[in-house]
């Protein structure tokens, strides 16, 4: 590569690196084999904003994650489904922990964390899909709970639909940073993105 070509390479990489930090505002993630409380996928950091991509193979299914957070910190949970998923498919979301009200009973295939609270948001599409520019995609929320954690402690997430199965997304926490790794990361991230979504690895790269 000629010098004058590697110097707009970089020039390049730095201009995307702004950008991203401008309208990427969830660092991704994608978890497996979290189809239990003792297998709960451990969010370590979730005042960060994350974004897990995920997907229920068949109805009556939950999947669970969990993460710490200290007294008085914001507890912000976002459900949502790629638009490309069927109509049909409108998962719920239960949220356990310290200082959280119980609120409506759970399908008893669903977990819970005994001596906490129990919240359960049913999940209800948005009327209209919130676009994200950078990948490009969008999505319908599904349910969310953006409240301060009182208490402190150890929190629960469930996600579950009784009917079927389907993708969704999970956004946890609310400060945008992200280190060199997840930059470089950026255009796998973005392809596992679209894959979830429902696109093919030839349609995406065509």
């Amino acid at each position: 590569m000629k010098p004058r070509n590697v110097h707009l390479f970089f020039f390049l990489i730095i201009l995307l690196m702004l950008s991203v930090r401008n309208v990427f505002a969830h660092a991704p993630d994608k978890p497996t084999d979290n189809e239990s409380l003792a297998t709960a996928y451990t969010i370590s950091d979730p005042a960060k904003s994350w974004a897990i991509y995920a997907e229920l193979h068949e109805g009556g299914e939950a999947q669970y994650y969990k993460f710490d957070l200290p007294q008085n910190e914001r507890l912000l949970v976002q459900l949502f489904v790629p638009t490309s998923e069927k109509s049909s498919f409108v998962p719920n979301l239960v949220v356990m922990g310290p200082g959280i009200t119980s609120q409506d009973a759970v399908p008893e295939y669903v977990e819970i964390v005994e001596a906490v609270g129990v919240m359960l948001l049913a999940g209800e599409r948005s009327s209209s899909p919130t676009y994200e520019p950078f990948t490009p995609s969008s999505f319908y929320e599904i349910a969310i709970l953006d409240q301060e954690a009182s208490d402190g402690g150890t929190y629960h997430v469930a996600v579950y639909e009784s009917s079927q199965g389907g993708h969704y997304g999970l956004a946890i926490g609310y400060k945008e940073q992200f280190g060199l790794d997840e930059f470089i990361r950026i255009p796998i991230d973005v392809i596992g993105i679209h894959q979830w979504e429902g696109q093919s690895l030839l349609f995406i790269l065509s």
